[in-house]
């Protein structure tokens, strides 16, 4: 009987342990996930920020170009005119 008790208690000494190693490895997986999650965000944000750079310098060209083909067609309007 003693023998019985003895190997129970050591069985259920090794699922705790098993048990204690799983949990920390489990911690330092999630941490890990964790970080890659905030550098994906990190990520993100700067390659949206450059695209909204990018569209933001876009449309100045674009109305720069609106502006001068406005003022050439007034010159050609005026042209025309004489």
């Amino acid at each position: 009987m003693f023998r019985f008790e003895g190997e129970k208690e050591r069985q259920l000494q090794s699922n705790q342990f098993d048990l204690v190693t799983k949990y920390a490895e489990m911690e330092m997986r999630q941490k890990q996930l964790q970080q890659a999650l905030d550098h994906a965000h990190q990520e993100m944000f700067e390659y949206k920020s450059k695209q909204e750079d990018a569209i933001s310098a876009r449309a100045s060209e674009i109305d720069i170009l609106n502006q001068d083909l406005e003022r050439a067609n007034e010159v050609k309007k005026k042209k025309n005119c004489f």
